[in-house]
């Protein structure tokens, strides 16, 4: 693993920033000693770094273009959950590439709602994700909340389709409304009556 890309990424961490260099224009940032010693102190020292690397080379198999690494990562975790970044990309694979690796990461989706705790865990990471900067990062959260059946986020889910500038996450958010039920389809049904000014008709069937 790439010291430097280990050091950018922590770097990121300490500032709250989106990724290193994101604002474009300012080659530099100024970091406090106290900044530094705050952030290890809260993350648990050193192993905070190792952590990160973990990340890293767990993004790198993710984000590559063949599917049997793709595959045998995901399958590595068994059903121990990986951090919220790893998680988020686990999610956009749902919308980004073959029907093998989908396969797959709804198999490992629905290992993970087993346990109620991951389940939680997993639930506020994608919900987070539904606000990511990334379009397809969005799309695949509303897939992942989809698979976990996570009526909890149908509000979210609305919000998103009738807000989002993406036509590829506001179908995201659509089909993720759809695959929840009847509460889900309602919820999208009342959404697009709202989104075209019909607010107060009831449909009777």
């Amino acid at each position: 693993m790439d010291h430097v890309r280990v050091c950018e990424h922590v770097l990121t961490r300490v500032l709250d920033i989106p990724e290193y260099g994101a604002e474009k224009g300012r080659p530099w940032f100024v970091v406090t000693l106290h900044q530094f010693m705050l952030h290890f102190i809260e993350e648990g020292g050193l192993k905070h770094v190792e952590n990160v690397a973990k990340e890293l080379k767990l993004v790198e198999k993710l984000t590559t273009n063949n599917p049997d690494i793709v595959i045998k990562a995901i399958l590595t975790l068994r059903d121990a959950m990986p951090s919220p970044p790893c998680l988020k990309v686990i999610a956009m694979l749902l919308v980004t590439i073959d029907t093998e690796v989908e396969q797959c990461i709804i198999s490992y989706l629905n290992l993970i709602q087993k346990r109620k705790e991951n389940r939680d865990k997993a639930l506020v990471t994608f919900v987070e994700g539904l606000e990511d900067r990334t379009a397809e990062i969005r799309a695949g959260a509303c897939a992942a909340l989809a698979v976990l059946e996570a009526s909890e986020s149908i509000d979210q889910l609305v919000y998103l389709w009738q807000s989002d500038l993406s036509p590829f996450v506001q179908n995201a958010a659509k089909k993720a409304l759809l695959a929840m039920g009847d509460v889900g389809r309602k919820a999208f049904e009342e959404a697009q009556l709202s989104k075209h000014g019909f607010q107060g008709i009831h449909v009777h069937k």
